[in-house]
């Protein structure tokens, strides 16, 4: 059993994608089984604990439940007057939901709970994949009980979805390199495109993958340039009907939604503070979203413009950004009740644990490089994408997924020194003259 944990990380000068690690032993099943029930428990508790709460008025959940809502109703795919405002994949889940239960928000925060177990299941797998068998078990363990991920299914939040689809892209993806595997290598672009219908940075997938395939070319099987034109292509053409649906509706190309020239221009405007406010370009009538066209267009102008009149100002907003994604949970606790108060002391603490595991152990990390690479740049694309927009704390949930699994590498590469100082305290004296 240590052997085969032990495959990925063994201390060499030179990683290599394993064609395949070795089987699941009995110990690692019964494992993954526990951390999955686990998982299942947490959330689903925090679920029937937090009650049938509704939906707030003016959050996201609540629009998109709406168009779900629309949908089965045969209104199409309305939110108010706006057509493509919103990203589909995640309605689309929620129509699944209620097309079985009825519109029952309890049900579909139930089935989030769920994915989010399974979602333990992916990170072990892509985990183990691309370093090692403890790691991904340390990494499943850390998804399992992480806060946040217990909190989210909850709140309804499209995140829950779209970490289960991003960790099953890294799967196949890893699957199809280790394995030689071009129809792999398709589905896995066929998720990734599934991802970026639930939130469009999923398509940062795409220049992440290529450039992670520069570093590590020299251990990755050879025609990387085909593999990716094969995985980007087919992220594409998953994306093209939706595409095309856009083009029939607003009568203009929008690739997914319309939302990204407005967040564009909220991060980006003389009032802008680096968070979410709600604020149109000028000239924009939005009408219930029956202007959403123009705003999308007039939202990306008017950002531009922006940036490029005011670059000085437009950098200390972006540091403002990059500080407002990142920062400890350390705000607003006036704001919360007792139960508010140890949730977000909790998620304080595991946060913090997290980037101090992952800073203490960057020896670790280089041991096994270049496959950190790969959540790094997914990490760091992603930071950028949001200091070019606006930033929320609640952004920061799929970073923090890719977060673990580097902390899940430290750990994993810790683990059998501390077990043998430990032995090494318990062994009695040597008490041989």
């Amino acid at each position: 059993m240590s052997q085969q944990l032990d495959h990925a990380t063994t201390q060499t000068s030179r990683w290599t994608v394993l064609p395949d690690p070795p089987p699941w032993s009995r110990l690692e099943r019964r494992g993954l089984a526990l951390i999955v029930v686990v998982a299942a428990l947490l959330r689903i508790g925090y679920v029937l604990v937090m009650g049938d709460q509704p939906l707030a008025e003016d959050g996201d959940p609540r629009f998109y439940s709406l168009i779900a809502e629309n949908l089965l109703e045969g209104n199409g795919y309305v939110e108010l007057g706006a057509r493509a405002y919103r990203p589909p994949g995640f309605v689309w889940f929620l129509s699944g939901i209620y097309a079985a239960t009825g519109v029952n928000v309890l049900a579909a925060r139930l089935a989030l709970a769920l994915v989010g177990a399974v979602h333990c299941l992916l990170q072990a797998a892509w985990v183990r994949r691309l370093v090692s068998p403890r790691a991904g078990l340390v990494a499943a363990g850390l998804t399992a009980v992480y806060p946040q991920f217990i909190r989210f299914p909850q709140a309804l939040f499209t995140e829950v979805l779209f970490l289960f689809l991003q960790a099953l892209t890294l799967v196949l993806l890893l699957q199809a390199l280790g394995r030689d595997s071009w129809w792999r290598l398709a589905v896995a672009g066929a998720v990734c495109g599934l991802t970026a219908l639930t939130r469009e940075l999923g398509m940062i997938m795409l220049p992440a993958v290529g450039l992670w395939f520069l570093l590590a070319r020299p251990a990755l099987p050879g025609r990387l340039l085909r593999r990716w034109l094969v995985f980007a292509g087919v992220t594409v053409l998953v994306i093209l009907p939706w595409t095309l649906r856009n083009q029939r509706a607003l009568g203009a190309v929008v690739p997914i939604s319309t939302s990204t020239g407005i967040n564009l221009y909220i991060g980006n405007n003389p009032e802008a503070t680096g968070q979410f406010t709600w604020t149109l370009a000028p000239g924009v009538v939005w009408n219930d979203g029956t202007g959403e066209l123009a705003a999308h267009r007039l939202g990306t102008r008017a950002a531009i413009d922006h940036a490029l009149a005011h670059p000085a100002a437009t950098v200390s907003l972006a540091a403002r950004k990059l500080w407002i994604l990142w920062r400890p949970p350390v705000y607003g606790f006036g704001d919360l009740g007792l139960v508010g108060t140890v949730v977000r002391v909790v998620y304080l603490l595991a946060y913090a644990g997290l980037l101090v595991v992952t800073a203490a152990g960057w020896r670790r990390l280089r041991d096994v490089w270049p496959a950190p690479a790969l959540p790094l740049l997914l990490l760091g694309l992603t930071t950028l994408a949001h200091m070019a927009s606006f930033a929320e704390t609640r952004f920061r949930v799929p970073l923090e997924a890719l977060l673990i699994a580097l902390a899940a590498v430290v750990v994993a590469a810790w683990w059998p020194a501390l077990v043998i100082r430990r032995a090494g305290r318990r062994r009695p004296p040597d008490s041989t003259p």
